[in-house]
């Protein structure tokens, strides 16, 4: 469950909202800025997941709906913009829906933020940031284990392990 957010974040919300809103003007001139249009939002949360785990990026999932103010390529764009502005890469998922109005996710490796609205999303966005840090890291640390694996695997072969282990060991006697 997410924490209420205080009154600077809900301005702050409520300024990016309108930026959004500004944005969408000349987002809806540029033809093909989606990152990705799917045809349903589990397909959209995997594709995003899968982003995620390998970038260590934040995948946003945008399922869009009827009567918005805002296109879904502005929206995509601006929160993208803020994404990066805070040091983080991001790409963005389009769902096309029936429903009126704007949902959004955000996947994190495995995590996922709840669908919300724009508003709610824009106040997320520190607490988005943070779990963004702590992804990067696993997947940079995941990428330095696999070197190392790498690195193991030639020196002493794939059975590395069983030969860790008897040095391990042999150590231990001495």
């Amino acid at each position: 469950m997410l924490a209420k957010p205080s009154p600077f974040a809900m301005q702050t919300s409520l300024n990016f909202v309108r930026l959004l809103v500004a944005l969408s003007i000349v987002f809806a001139a540029l033809p093909g800025v989606a990152a990705e249009t799917l045809a349903d939002a589990n397909s959209a949360k995997a594709a995003a997941t899968r982003y995620s785990n390998q970038s260590g990026g934040v995948g946003v999932v945008i399922s869009y709906g009827t009567q918005n103010s805002v296109t879904a390529e502005a929206l995509g764009e601006s929160f993208g913009k803020e994404i990066k502005r805070r040091g983080h890469q991001s790409q963005y998922f389009v769902v096309n829906g029936d429903h009126v109005g704007v949902g959004i996710t955000f996947r994190i490796g495995e995590w996922d933020s709840g669908w919300l609205t724009i508003e709610n999303a824009a106040a997320e966005m520190d607490t988005i940031i943070e779990k963004a840090a702590v992804q990067q890291r696993i997947v940079f640390l995941e990428a330095r284990m696999k070197e190392s694996r790498a690195k193991l695997i030639e020196k002493y072969g794939e059975n590395y392990l069983e030969e860790m282990e008897k040095r391990f060991v042999e150590n231990e006697r001495r």
